[in-house]
């Protein structure tokens, strides 16, 4: 409840989503951040849900029971908001999704 109502930390800046598209490539540490799924790639060891600005979403193997009330195969279009850890890595932003509860399609994300 205190997120949706962006109450205590949730009220502070470093805590709002940050649309992908604002990004500029230097952020790191945690953030929540909003964007355009383009497409959802499978790996061997991964999903990687790539998002508009150069900015990829992954999700391990052995983390998709934490997900199974998502259909991450129907993400493609869907707005999402995610939360972790944001890193570089092969010049692009990337986030390590280990939970459902860091990943939320638009029509669930608090505000929206």
């Amino acid at each position: 409840i205190a997120i949706q109502r962006r109450q205590g930390l949730w009220s502070l800046p470093q805590y709002q989503p940050i649309p992908v598209a604002k990004l500029d490539g230097t952020e790191r540490g945690y953030h929540i951040i909003t964007g355009q799924v383009r497409r959802v790639k499978e790996s061997r060891s991964s999903i990687w849900i790539q998002l508009e600005a150069n900015v990829t979403l992954r999700i391990q193997r052995s983390d998709l029971p934490y997900f199974k009330e998502m259909n991450l195969d129907k993400l493609a279009g869907e707005t999402v908001q995610a939360r972790g850890w944001l890193s570089l890595r092969n010049n692009e932003l990337r986030m390590q999704l280990r939970h459902q509860v860091d990943l939320q399609i638009s029509g669930t994300i608090p505000g929206n």
